[in-house]
């Protein structure tokens, strides 16, 4: 079983792959300007590495001003595994804003396996993400995701944010980061490029694909359209593959997509289907109808990932793409870190259930308690 990563992309990779859509003629490479040394990239927990080339490079804060303030961008490039490498890389854009490319994509490196094989697959941490002069704020983050603070506070804390920044967030944009991408893929010696996109990472490789047509060679999106009428709008306009997740939220949303024939793939999450009941369902119903799938959810530790792999396990291999363990992603487990990947594969529990032991004093305190009717 192949863990995943963020929601959706390792599908819209998958499909990539399995329908050629980095094929065609190639360009030559010229030599690198960078210096790159051996090193290895990380997650930020720590937890995963890889090994890498990695280096620095300078350009001005001010992208009109060369002979201003300077910055560097943090790049790691993860050489091909071919002797003989096709000359045009694939960039991996994170999301966010505010994601490293290199933290975020080390862990799931191994998404990328069959396009790494005869291709350099190229980090940029975004200028102010990362290693790339970053720009922090001391903000309350479990109390951002609880909702606890209100508009008006956010304002504030934010308006305190930006007067505490060292730098000029005016050169901080999306704009401005792709033209650090252009010279970063000028400086490595790259005549084309192929770029992936995932979450905001959508919004950077549209632009640079739209500002550098002649630079850039493919795009991959993981699913950019908020709605299902634009998503088959977009099919009825292409002959790429697609792959849809978001938007398919019960069985008719599957079932109209299927008959639309607005998808070749589904990435089912659990808990944006309503649970495992549900989600279960609607993966036999994609199965028998001959739909590829990859099983994952929006987030989650250990118990989330047991309950994926659980549900993984009932696909054929011909139909399997991915699989996310989302434990491999947080730093907090409530079952000993089970089931754990290793490399690109991972378990599926034995035991009953869900196949884990819970350590409920880990859990903490309730949030709330319900009892029946006497």
């Amino acid at each position: 079983m192949t863990p995943g990563g963020w929601p959706c992309f390792r599908a819209v990779l998958c499909a990539a792959i399995c329908f050629g859509a980095l094929l065609g003629p190639q360009p030559l490479q010229a030599k690198s300007l960078i210096a790159l040394e051996p090193c290895r990239i990380a997650d930020a927990a720590g937890l995963t590495s890889t090994e890498a080339r990695c280096g620095k490079f300078s350009v001005p804060e001010d992208p009109d001003d060369a002979k201003g303030p300077q910055i560097e961008l943090a790049i790691a490039v993860i050489p091909a595994v071919a002797t003989k490498a096709k000359p045009d890389p694939l960039f991996l854009i994170a999301g966010g804003p505010g994601q490293g490319s290199i933290e975020g994509y080390a862990p799931i490196l191994g998404a990328f396996s069959e396009i790494h094989r005869g291709r350099d697959l190229v980090l940029v941490d975004q200028r102010g993400t990362g290693g790339s002069n970053r720009l922090d704020c001391d903000m309350p983050e479990d109390s951002l995701e609880g909702g606890e603070i209100v508009p008006a506070q956010l304002r504030v804390l934010a308006s305190a944010c930006l007067a505490a920044l060292h730098s000029r967030p005016q050169f901080y944009t999306t704009s401005v980061a792709v033209r650090d991408l252009d010279a970063v893929r000028a400086a490595l010696g790259y005549a084309q490029i192929n770029v992936f996109g995932g979450s905001y990472g959508t919004r950077v490789a549209q632009h640079y694909a739209r500002r550098y047509p002649e630079r850039t060679r493919t795009v991959i999106l993981e699913q950019p359209c908020a709605t299902f009428e634009s998503c088959l709008a977009v099919r009825h306009l292409t002959s790429l593959p697609m792959v849809l997740d978001e938007v398919i939220v019960d069985l008719d949303d599957l079932v109209r997509g299927i008959a639309a024939e607005a998808m070749d793939q589904v990435n089912l999450k659990i808990g944006r289907v309503g649970g495992l009941t549900r989600a279960r369902l609607m993966r036999d119903v994609a199965v028998e109808l001959g739909l590829r799938l990859t099983i994952e959810d929006t987030w989650g530790g250990d118990i989330v990932t047991a309950a994926v792999a659980q549900l993984a396990a009932g696909v054929p291999g011909d139909a399997l793409c991915a699989v996310s363990f989302m434990n491999d992603w947080t730093n907090e487990h409530v079952a000993g870190h089970e089931p754990r990947s290793a490399g690109e594969t991972g378990p599926v529990p034995e035991g009953p259930g869900l196949g884990i032991e819970v350590d409920v004093d880990a859990l903490g305190a309730p949030i709330a308690t319900f009892t029946g009717a006497a």
